[in-house]
């Protein structure tokens, strides 16, 4: 047998409760009412005089756009690498993509996971300013540094 349906005094009806279309329409015509009171500005310009020569127009200046930089650069701002190492020379790969390839962005290891090695790129802080500023210095464009 089920109980009969009652519903409690702390309730509210569903008369008194708005709907979300409810709630739409009328934001939508308080917009529009908003909106038709709405009219452009235009400023009282003076009738220009007989006696007054017409303005010459003067050309505007032309700016050159200067080309900015091309999808792969700004593909390359994106990457963000690690690398093994603790100081830079030529044949470490991150020079390479630093310098050449734009590479946005460096990872410095604390731990090779791969190698199970506890040095990677840390070794001491100094180590690491030294190693972060050989990387600043071959990015042309501002390089991000992460450490974990």
């Amino acid at each position: 047998m089920k109980p009969p349906n009652t519903r409690s005094a702390d309730t509210t009806s569903s008369a008194a409760l708005w709907t979300r279309r409810q709630v739409l329409t009328g934001g939508a015509m308080f917009a529009a009412w908003l909106l038709s009171g709405c009219t452009a500005i235009v400023p009282n310009t003076p009738t220009p005089s007989a006696a007054a020569p017409p303005p010459t127009p003067t050309p505007a200046p032309t700016a050159t756009p200067t080309p900015g930089p091309d999808l792969r650069h700004k593909l390359a701002q994106m990457v963000l690498v690690g690398f093994r190492g603790t100081t830079l020379d030529a044949a470490n790969p991150i020079v390479a993509d630093v310098r050449d390839r734009g590479a946005g962005g460096v990872v410095l290891f604390s731990y090779d996971v791969a190698l199970q090695s506890p040095v990677r790129n840390v070794e001491s802080p100094e180590q690491v300013a030294a190693l972060s500023a050989g990387l600043v210095a071959l990015a042309s464009t501002p390089l991000l540094i992460a450490v974990d």
